[in-house]
């Protein structure tokens, strides 16, 4: 393991995340998911590659028990401002995504990264309602969408944020 980030290292992890991907949609792995957990997968898979490089410098074969419990306990809960369905997505989508990779040989330790999920799974799903735990950007979406403000309208997203930032930001 390299202990120095590389934008270069990060785009070919990214560019073999999307591959996987690709093939990982064609597989019985992918249609053991509900419908719901497929709409989430492609996201869920990437924001948990692209931050194990990130945060913990690791590469998909370098992922640990460790690297993968912070990056759902601490990037996912702080920084991913979506319902909670989609967190209760993560266990499923990456217990069939590790299954995979470790079928396909990119990764050799599906079992241990699985049993570690099982533990983490449910301390991120009550961490991530705390709102203690949410960085900047996951408390703006929630003043928002308190507010009533419709965070798919991209036109009354813009008026909300140049309110957010008249009032410097104390929201």
């Amino acid at each position: 393991m390299n202990n120095e980030f590389s934008d270069r290292v990060l785009n070919n992890i990214m560019k073999n995340t999307e591959e996987w991907l690709n093939e990982f949609q064609k597989s019985a792995y992918y249609e053991k998911l509900t419908k719901a957990q497929r709409k989430d997968a492609e996201f869920i898979i990437e924001m948990f590659s692209e931050w194990n490089y990130s945060y913990e410098l690791r590469r998909p074969r370098e992922w640990t028990q460790s690297s993968l419990s912070y990056v759902l306990l601490d990037p996912f809960t702080r920084k991913i401002a979506v319902g909670s369905s989609f967190f209760k997505h993560v266990e499923p989508v990456l217990t069939q995504y590790f299954l995979f990779l470790d079928e396909i040989g990119k990764i050799k330790n599906s079992n241990a990264l699985i049993t570690a999920l099982k533990e983490v799974a449910p301390i991120m799903i009550e961490e991530e309602q705390e709102g203690s735990n949410w960085g900047i950007g996951k408390k703006l979406m929630a003043s928002g969408e308190a507010l009533g403000v419709n965070m798919e309208d991209e036109e009354e997203l813009h008026k909300f944020i140049d309110l957010m930032n008249q009032m410097n930001g104390h929201f």
